[in-house]
């Protein structure tokens, strides 16, 4: 993954803050219930939900999840408000590493509390949890977590805060009609697997098979795409994860 990347990341449009907040945990709490533990869907994905910029039950890409971020305009807290101070509930967090880029994604609910999914996909649900608790699984040193710190020979992963903005009133130009025939296919795709996730079942192989044929076939297409679209990147890493998730169903284990 490109970490340059990480610096364009952007996030969910404005409400005034009770009503952010509800909504927040009333997604935590949807998440809560529905969610099943499955091979695939991962901390992004947790991320996306709780923030409402998705309602799939599946895999998320690092790539996937920096482009539709960026299509929604968040960005880093300013550097004199990365300090406790500043995590307020509903900004993200991210946990980047010196070498991989980003390596986690979580939401603040308090300076000392997340909604996170930490652990494998297939072993843990996304909880509640101290911020001490996340820092320690992911090898945060103590002097390197307070958010902001930045990356160096000494702390090889820091935390970074994100806010979101205003998304612009000029909206993004449309999908030709065969970039929506592609959309619409991954719709399916996502909705398909979604459902396979939170029913905990494995589809026969002959489905599987023929969902394996048509993402690769969206993939193949979408790589070919000459015309350069803001949404194209997006499509892209959106047909990449829907692979990697029926990847997994294939091999849950």
């Amino acid at each position: 993954m490109n970490r340059s990347g990480i610096l364009t990341l952007v996030l969910l449009a404005t409400a005034p803050a009770a009503r952010a907040e509800t909504a927040l945990h009333a997604r935590m709490g949807e998440y809560l219930t529905r969610h099943a533990v499955w091979s695939g869907p991962n901390c992004h994905q947790t991320t996306l939900f709780a923030q409402g910029v998705s309602n799939s039950f599946r895999y998320v890409d690092s790539t996937e999840f920096e482009e539709l971020l960026r299509l929604q305009h968040c960005s880093p807290r300013s550097p004199n408000e990365q300090h406790e101070d500043g995590r307020h509930e509903g900004d993200i967090g991210l946990i980047l590493d010196r070498d991989d880029g980003l390596v986690h994604s979580f939401t603040w609910l308090s300076k000392d509390r997340v909604f996170s999914k930490t652990g494998s996909a297939n072993s843990f649900s996304a909880a509640i949890q101290s911020w001490n608790t996340m820092n320690e699984w992911f090898h945060v040193k103590r002097e390197c977590s307070t958010p902001g710190t930045p990356l160096s020979t000494e702390c090889k992963r820091v935390v970074m805060t994100w806010r979101c903005g205003e998304i612009p009133a000029t909206p993004a130009p449309e999908l030709s009609e065969a970039l929506l025939k592609i959309q619409s296919e991954l719709s399916r795709l996502e909705d398909l697997t979604s459902h396979w996730v939170r029913q905990r079942d494995l589809p026969p192989d002959t489905e599987l098979e023929r969902e394996f044929r048509v993402v690769a076939q969206l993939r193949s297409s979408l790589q070919a795409w000459k015309d350069p679209h803001p949404r194209l990147e997006l499509l892209r890493a959106r047909a990449f994860s829907i692979e990697r998730q029926l990847v997994m169903f294939a091999d849950p284990d």
